[in-house]
C-alpha cells in the first residue's frame, strides 16, 4: 500500500510534521490528505482493513504501527529523521521504571493510583485510561513505547486491567529500588556502627512485640532519603503490613528485611545479626567482646611465637637450614602448602585460617611466597611480632 519510491523514505516524516504533540498518531482526515498529496492511492476496498489495523479508538491513525509493518515488508525501509522529529523509541522497561518511580513519589500506594484513575469505580482500568495517565507522567511517550510497556505490564493483552495485575507488575519494577534502599541502610550502618534494632529500641530497655509505624519509619529514614510516599512502597515490597492501630510487628519486619538482605548476599549473617540486634550490653561486656575479638585476630602471632620457641633458632644460619628443609622443591620461595606441612607437623591442631594469617605475615609485602631473607628476619627476632614473645605464651 505504501511502497512507492518517494513514500518509502519520506512517508513517515510527513506525519511527524503534522503530529506536533509527538503522539505517534494523526487525525484520520490528515492521514488521508497526506496519502493523497503523496500520490498514494488507497482503494475503497482497502479502507476498511486499513482502518481496522491502524485506527485507534478515538479515530486517529497510528502511523508508528504503519512504520513497523513497513519494516516487516521491506527491511530496507528507513524512517527519515529531520530536525525536531520524534526520537527513536526508548527502551520500554526503562520508561516503565521511570513512570513507576514517579508513581511511588506521588501516590500513597499502587492501589491508590489505580483507584484515582478509575473514576467510574469499575474496579479495573482500561488500556486507554492507563495510556492517558502515563502521558501525564511522561508527555513524550509514543504509541509504540506504550505498546512495549503494556507487553511488560499485561503480557495477556487484556482489554481491561485488574488492579492486582497492575500492582504486581509495578512491584516487580520497583524491586530494583528496594535493593538500593536496603543497600543504603547497610552502608550507613557500616559508617556509623548504629544498627536498626537499637534505633527502633530507642530509650526502651527491652524490645516490644510491636512498634508504632512512625517509630520504624523514623529509624529507616535515618538511613535512606525516601522521596514522597516511598516508605509506603518499601513496606509493600518487603510484604509487611501495619495493624489497625498503626503498629508493625518487629519480628515480622526484621525477618522480612533480613530475607531481602540475605537473598542479595549484602552482608555476612553475623553482620546482619548486629544490624538487627536489640540487646543492650554494658561497657564491661563491650570490653570483653573487644578483647575476645583482638585475641582471635592475634592467634597467628601466637602461633609464630610458639614456632620460634619450638625451633630455638639463635642465628641466621640455623634459620636458613630450616628454610631449605621446608622448601621441598628447592625453588627459593616457600609456598603455602610447604609452610602448612611443616607447621602442621609440629602443631597439628592449628586451624587453617590461623595458618594462612601466619603465612601471610611471613610473606610480608611479597605475596608470591616466603623468601629466605624474610623467613630468617622473622625467626631470629629482627622482625618484632610483639614486645616480647614470652608475654603471648603466658
Amino acid at each position: 500500500m505504501f511502497s512507492n519510491p518517494l513514500g518509502k523514505f519520506f512517508f513517515s516524516d510527513l506525519f511527524r510534521k503534522v503530529d506536533e504533540k509527538k503522539t505517534g498518531n494523526v487525525e484520520y482526515l490528515d492521514f488521508m490528505k497526506i496519502c493523497d498529496d503523496r500520490g498514494i492511492v488507497i482503494l475503497p476496498v482497502m479502507i476498511a482493513p486499513m482502518r481496522k489495523r491502524y485506527q485507534n479508538r478515538d479515530g486517529s491513525i497510528s502511523y508508528t504501527r504503519i512504520e513497523d509493518d513497513m519494516v516487516l515488508v521491506d527491511p530496507n525501509y528507513k524512517v527519515f529523521k529531520g530536525a525536531g522529529d520524534v526520537e527513536e523509541s526508548r527502551e520500554p522497561s526503562k520508561i516503565l521504571a521511570e513512570i513507576v518511580d514517579k508513581i511511588s513519589k506521588k501516590f500513597e500506594s499502587f492501589d491508590n493510583f489505580c483507584k484515582l484513575i478509575d473514576e467510574k469505580n469499575n474496579g479495573y482500568l482500561t488500556r486507554k485510561g492507563l495510556q492517558l495517565y502515563f502521558k501525564n507522567l511522561d508527555p513524550d511517550i509514543s504509541e509504540n513505547e506504550f505498546d512495549g510497556i503494556m507487553k511488560i505490564v499485561d503480557p495477556a493483552n487484556s482489554k481491561t486491567l485488574k488492579f492486582y495485575v497492575i500492582r504486581e507488575s509495578f512491584k516487580k519494577v520497583l524491586m530494583s529500588n528496594l535493593r538500593l534502599w536496603v543497600g543504603s541502610m547497610l552502608n550507613k550502618f557500616d559508617e556509623t556502627g548504629l544498627g536498626l534494632g537499637m534505633k527502633v529500641l530507642g530509650s526502651d530497655k527491652k524490645p516490644k512485640a510491636k512498634f508504632q509505624r512512625a517509630v520504624i519509619e523514623e529509624a529507616v529514614k535515618s538511613y535512606v532519603a525516601f522521596d514522597g510516599h516511598q516508605f509506603n512502597y518499601f513496606l509493600e515490597l518487603i510484604e509487611v503490613e501495619e495493624d489497625y492501630g498503626l503498629n508493625i510487628s518487629w519480628k515480622a519486619f526484621a525477618m522480612k528485611l533480613r530475607e531481602i538482605m540475605t537473598r542479595y548476599d549484602l552482608r555476612k549473617p553475623e553482620r546482619l545479626a548486629e544490624f538487627f540486634s536489640t540487646e543492650r550490653i554494658s561497657e564491661e561486656e563491650k570490653n570483653n567482646v573487644e578483647l575476645a575479638k583482638k585475641k582471635e585476630e592475634s592467634r597467628h602471632i601466637e602461633l609464630l611465637s610458639r614456632l620460634r620457641q619450638d625451633l630455638r633458632i639463635l642465628n641466621k644460619a640455623q634459620a636458613l637450614r630450616i628454610f631449605e628443609k621446608m622448601d621441598k622443591n628447592k625453588s627459593g620461595t616457600m609456598v603455602m602448602n610447604e609452610f602448612e606441612d611443616f607447621v602442621s607437623s609440629r602443631f597439628p591442631d592449628t586451624p587453617f585460617d590461623v595458618l594462612k594469617k601466619a603465612y601471610e605475615f611471613f610473606c610480608g609485602s611479597d605475596k608470591s611466597g616466603i623468601k629466605k631473607e624474610r623467613f630468617c628476619e622473622v625467626l631470629v627476632n629482627e622482625v618484632e611480632l610483639i614486645d616480647r614473645d614470652q608475654l603471648v605464651l603466658e
